[in-house]
């Protein structure tokens, strides 16, 4: 009797069936593959914010090196003067398409050296070209491109496209007619290549500091 219950015994112990092991690994796969959609999902979904904050601070970096810049607009280091680009009127010189601008100061109060910044827009690029020389340089000779003093791309140009750039500058006289502050008025904006929706736009209006 004990080895026939015994035998009964066994006979009711089984492991799963062939059907029960497809619908336990059937319902396995559906998990991890709705655990690796989101996994997935999250992964882009920080990747575009890194990506949208990367955008944001490329562009108000640029914008305020460029505001620092202007900032030492005309700077001479002699009371009663400004230094200008050769043969330009104003402080700050603008080309006739209103896509460049360019200025330069004097780098010490001892020295002779002139500070040459000169922006342009070019296709769908922001470049930027810097000189240093004895004597103030002009508009053409800033903006060239030379093997001494190569202009480059301020942005990388597989991340950020730049729509509009445009320079005006307005002279304010006093009430006879005396000139007495520039102001640049500047419209820049610019889009991400990743992702074109991003578009950042400023128009900066920068009076120059008045060195005469």
């Amino acid at each position: 009797m004990n080895g026939r219950n015994a035998s009964l015994s066994g006979c009711n112990q089984h492991g799963f069936t062939l059907i029960e092991a497809m619908i336990s690994l059937a319902l396995t796969s559906l998990l991890l593959l709705g655990g690796m959609k989101l996994a997935t999902t999250a992964l882009f979904q920080h990747r575009a914010v890194n990506e949208h904050y990367a955008f944001w601070q490329q562009m108000s970096v640029a914008s305020h090196i460029l505001r620092q810049e202007l900032h030492k607009a005309g700077y001479n280091g002699q009371k009663g003067q400004s230094a200008r680009l050769a043969g330009c009127e104003t402080i700050l010189s603008v080309s006739p398409d209103h896509h460049s601008l360019a200025f330069t100061y004097l780098k010490n109060k001892e020295g002779s050296e002139y500070q040459t910044i000169a922006y342009q827009k070019k296709k769908n690029q922001l470049v930027l070209c810097e000189k240093v020389t004895s004597q103030p340089v002009s508009l053409n000779e800033a903006l060239a491109s030379t093997q001494m003093a190569p202009c480059y791309p301020v942005f990388d140009s597989r991340s950020i496209t730049i729509g509009r750039f445009d320079a005006q500058i307005t002279v304010l006289k006093n009430s006879a007619d005396v000139p007495v502050l520039d102001v640049l008025n500047l419209t820049l904006s610019a889009s991400s290549v990743m992702h074109p929706e991003l578009i950042w736009s400023q128009v900066i209006q920068q009076p120059l500091r008045n060195w005469r």
